[in-house]
């Protein structure tokens, strides 16, 4: 593959807003490294984040105040990852995690947690203070599924069943509320 082939091709995974991967890398990327992992008997964790409050900022300042704030959710979605877990902007204000090679269950609650705390601090958006709160959900292949989709699948459950616990909360894929 050419040098500009493989910019195109990269180019089509990333979304222009974040920087962050696109739905397009799922295939791509993280079906390749889930193979990866799951062939040599490693864990493979995924974390599902939905923003709270972001339509409220789209309504109330605009926007582009919105995206200064999803530009902002990446860097600290970045902040809170290693260098091989892929962050994908799954759409709006939904992202996804994918966490290769993952020790353990609590470890990828750890990073569940430090992703909740970096996103309790304010937003800055036209000068204005706001806040943008997230719902986590977490899963862990092999022991809750074994393909990406069924993955997203269980940790999506994960997720709506944080939504109505509050928010700004962290629920594992099979575990009660």
């Amino acid at each position: 593959m050419s040098l500009a082939e493989d910019e195109l091709r990269k180019a089509a995974m990333t979304d222009p807003l974040t920087g962050l991967y696109n739905r397009n890398a799922l295939t791509a990327l993280v079906d390749r490294a889930l193979g990866t992992s799951l062939s040599a008997g490693r864990r493979f964790g995924v974390l599902a984040i939905d923003m709270d409050g972001f339509k409220a900022i789209n309504d109330r300042l605009g926007h582009h105040a919105g995206d200064t704030v999803l530009r902002e959710a990446s860097n600290r979605i970045r902040a809170a990852l290693r260098a091989e877990d892929i962050a994908l902007r799954m759409g709006g204000d939904e992202f996804a995690i994918f966490v290769p090679g993952v020790s353990s269950m609590q470890a990828l609650i750890d990073v569940g947690e430090r992703l909740l705390q970096s996103f309790r601090a304010p937003f800055e958006a036209d000068g204005v203070l706001v806040s943008a709160r997230i719902c986590v959900g977490t899963a862990l292949a092999p022991e809750s599924a074994r393909d990406r989709q069924e993955l997203l699948k269980v940790v999506d459950t994960a997720l709506y069943d944080a939504k109505p616990s509050g928010r700004d909360c962290l629920r594992v894929a099979g575990q009660p509320i």
